[in-house]
């Protein structure tokens, strides 16, 4: 690693190796490293709380765009109590929609993707 590369330049270059880009342009690094960046930094000031096993169910089942009521049938519980999983979803992850909520879930594995 020369001097002027920084871990985090090397880091990129190597994921986007693998990801089959082995001589990736300047702004395909760069585009690489934020997003990284915005990952590592979301990471550290998003999971301060993580969400409980009933809100990660809650959480898949929005994503597969199930309703509140169908989601409270589907895991026996009440309407209400499937809202108050939603409200702090959207809450412990800074949302203001189950659908940004549900991006971040994916994003930081709490929803996996197929």
């Amino acid at each position: 690693m020369s001097k002027k590369t920084t871990y985090k330049q090397q880091l990129t270059k190597e994921l986007l190796k693998q990801l089959g880009n082995s001589n990736p342009s300047v702004k395909h690094s760069a585009f690489a490293e934020r997003l990284l960046l915005r990952a590592a930094v979301n990471r550290q000031l998003t999971f301060n709380t993580q969400l409980t096993d009933g809100e990660v169910c809650c959480l898949y089942w929005a994503a597969q765009g199930y309703s509140t009521r169908d989601t409270a049938r589907m895991m026996g519980t009440k309407h209400s109590t499937i809202e108050s999983y939603r409200k702090e979803i959207k809450r412990k992850l800074k949302c203001n929609t189950i659908a940004q909520a549900v991006y971040e879930g994916i994003c930081f594995g709490y929803v996996p993707t197929k």
